[in-house]
């Protein structure tokens, strides 16, 4: 579990001072990603990324079951709370979308069966950068 004092780290992070990227890596560096990773990377959203991260993620994960992508950045945020167990970082998410540094949110999951349970998160932002989680939570 992240300090307390982490958290005010992160939150500070994000005030108007802080460009963007170091925003987005204050996120990555504190998420709870399990098995997983978080990068940050100079990448807007286009529908043909959202295909080609399924098919990467999917031929990486072949023997599990994938959700649709989320529907909405709330829907996205929750997951990350409850399904990643990454509260902090779906607090850091939300007041980042409250500023309106989002341009888009693209996620999905894998069923919950221990071997499978994977969530992969992307966060687009206004000016071109990307935040990718993975949140690695089986075998």
């Amino acid at each position: 579990m992240k300090s307390l004092m982490a958290f005010v780290l992160l939150i500070a992070s994000l005030s108007s001072f802080a460009g963007t990227q170091e925003v987005l890596q204050a996120i990555a560096d504190n998420a709870n990603v399990g098995n997983g990773d978080a990068e940050v990377s100079k990448k807007s959203f286009t529908a043909a990324e959202g295909s080609k991260l399924i098919k990467y993620w999917k031929g990486r994960w072949d023997n599990c079951t994938f959700s649709k992508p989320y529907t909405s950045n709330k829907a996205a945020f929750n997951a990350v709370k409850e399904y990643g167990f990454d509260e902090d970082t779906a607090k850091a998410l939300a007041k980042l979308e409250k500023s309106g540094k989002i341009a888009k949110v693209f996620g999905f999951e894998t069923d919950h069966d221990i071997a499978c349970s994977q969530m992969w998160i992307n966060v687009y932002t206004t000016d071109g950068y990307a935040l990718e989680i993975w949140y690695g939570m089986g075998d």
